[in-house]
């Protein structure tokens, strides 16, 4: 028995070497996967498999670094910190698109050091109680990311609490994220 099955495998090899298994089963030479030079599985996976684990490297790196502007933007809100906010805004030439729901004369594009003026003025005015977002549910797409926000504060002269509904467009720089956009849900 042990000298038959050391021939059956014998003669396996020797057909495998004469010809492509695909041969000896009346599968044409130029179909089968060797004659096309096509990688084999498990290579494919590891291809894959490595592309897949940088973009999730990158997913994750990306995350961060929102996040970190997502938590520099709650903390200006809290402590009411017009500096901070302007630090994560863009720079340069670039304008911020402002349209807050409470001052319809502030709608318009904004130069970030006139953004920082608008909401210094606007923190001065205001006490807030919370600003509240969900990090899990920021949406990102082709270099830019999109969040919302409820800002709840109260008016100092009225005690009166008002909540808003704040959206925020950021774009990726090339070291963090910074914001592009400011508006009431309701614009």
């Amino acid at each position: 028995m042990v000298g038959q099955v050391f021939l059956v495998i014998i003669t396996i090899t020797q057909a495998a070497l004469a010809g492509s298994p695909f041969a000896q089963i009346g599968v044409p030479e130029q179909e089968s996967p060797f004659a096309i030079q096509q990688p084999p599985v498990y290579l494919k996976t590891l291809t894959s498999t490595r592309a897949e684990a940088l973009e999730d490297e990158g997913d994750l790196q990306a995350d961060v670094l929102v996040n970190a502007t997502l938590d520099r933007v709650g903390r200006s809100f809290h402590t009411g910190d017009a500096d901070e906010l302007e630090a994560c805004l863009v720079s340069g030439k670039r304008k911020i698109y402002l349209s807050l729901g409470f001052d319809d004369n502030q709608r318009g594009h904004y130069g970030p050091g006139q953004v920082r003026h608008i909401f210094g003025r606007l923190f001065r005015e205001v006490e807030t109680r919370s600003f509240i977002y969900d990090s899990t549910k920021v949406e990102r797409h082709s270099g830019n990311a999109t969040f919302s926000a409820d800002w709840t504060y109260v008016v100092l002269d009225t005690d009166e609490a008002v909540t808003e509904r704040l959206l925020f467009k950021l774009e990726k720089g090339t070291s963090d994220w910074r914001i592009y956009e400011i508006r009431a849900a309701s614009r």
